[in-house]
């Protein structure tokens, strides 16, 4: 018997959270069936897939944080690129005769890619009437004040409505009002955590705080306090045998990261990129200093490690998720506004004293998620 094909589509605009938190998911179902796998976001480095998933790259946006809109590495049009980016996600969907079509993030947010959305799933529904149309959505979704846009296209041409999150720690009424509107199915799954391997902590320095910033647009605002925070601590002696290991995301501008390893010279840090063993590194650091972003405060969760978060601005979700997790006394949090790099002296000083954090969350995400698509 053949395996039910799934079309995966996944769009990346600011950070690269959302892309690998789809790659666990993909993992878990290319067990199971045959996955397409639709990127329409920038190439993110480090982030494989089993051989047996099949990977259509769209022509890359992403939002231009001076304008806020839309715009491609390509040189042409936005409108003539969202064109041919709509074109090819149809005929993916006529090629591949899908029996679910899994669509992540909207109609909460990517209303700027409505339209390549709404043709694809209504071309999927046209060839093939049994077609499954489901939401995968993350835990805190971006507040609007168009719910019931939301509401209606969820109950129009959706199937049923993935929350990956532990209701314990966030839920969907926390966003949006009036939720019992939503007539589709809607099941928490959990948290989607990339597996913790059991063996590579012996390759990293175990004596180390650990700073990232994700993709890395808005890294440079908080690694550079971070720095001068851990320079004057270094001088006080207070940092011991410790080195501050510092990534800063690949989409940070080449200028700033340049300036931040002027700024490290001949002091205790290690500053690149990207690792693709940031897990390895957190689960070996004393110290977690990041924003908080999905991916890394999962991350967090999963190897109990001591955090302090300054959520970032460009993106809605960091705000909520921080100020729950310090509510639960499960991390340590300092707003973008107050941060200067003796506060952040002190933060450190502080969360290095405290004890790791001890949870029951659910974390099983990915495993769950193919769970219950196999019960649809």
């Amino acid at each position: 018997m053949s395996k039910k094909r799934i079309v995966f589509y996944s769009q990346h605009l600011v950070g690269v959270g959302h892309h690998f938190r789809n790659r666990q998911i993909i993992r878990a179902l290319a067990d199971e069936y045959e996955v397409y796998f639709v990127d329409g976001g920038r190439p993110v480095p480090g982030a494989t897939l089993p051989v047996s998933v099949q990977i259509h790259q769209l022509t890359p946006v992403f939002k231009d944080l001076i304008t806020g809109c839309l715009t491609s590495e390509t040189g042409c049009d936005i409108q003539a690129v969202l064109k041919t980016r709509k074109q090819a996600l149809n005929s993916l969907i006529t090629r591949v005769y899908p029996d679910i079509f899994i669509i992540e993030y909207f109609p909460f947010a990517r209303w700027e890619l409505a339209d390549e959305l709404l043709s694809a799933i209504n071309t999927g529904q046209s060839i093939n009437s049994d077609i499954r149309i489901i939401c995968s959505l993350r835990d805190v979704p971006r507040r609007t004040q168009e719910a019931d846009r939301v509401f209606s296209i969820l109950n129009h041409h959706f199937h049923a409505l993935l929350i990956h999150a532990d209701p314990q720690l966030i839920r969907l009424e926390d966003h949006f009002p009036h939720t019992d509107t939503i007539h589709i199915p809607i099941h928490y799954t959990g948290y989607v955590v990339e597996p913790l391997d059991s063996n590579g902590c012996e390759l990293q320095t175990r004596n180390c705080v650990l700073v990232s910033a994700g993709g890395g647009a808005d890294g440079y605002e908080l690694i550079k306090p971070c720095i001068k925070a851990w320079q004057r601590l270094s001088q006080r002696g207070v940092v011991e045998d410790r080195k501050m290991i510092i990534f800063t995301g690949p989409f940070m501008p080449q200028t700033q990261y340049d300036a931040l390893e002027r700024l490290c010279k001949g002091g205790p840090f290690h500053i690149d990129r990207f690792t693709s063993h940031f897990l390895h590194w957190m689960r070996c650091a004393d110290l977690s200093i990041s924003r908080a972003g999905y991916n890394t405060c999962m991350n967090i969760l999963e190897t109990r490690t001591r955090a302090i978060l300054v959520p970032g601005s460009l993106v809605s979700d960091q705000e909520f998720r921080a100020h729950r997790l310090s509510e639960l006394g499960l991390v340590n949090t300092l707003l973008p506004q107050n941060m200067t790099p003796d506060k952040m002296a002190k933060a450190i000083v502080n969360a290095l004293s405290s004890a790791p954090p001890v949870h029951s969350i659910a974390l099983n995400g990915a495993v769950k998620t193919r769970d219950i698509i196999r019960a649809i």
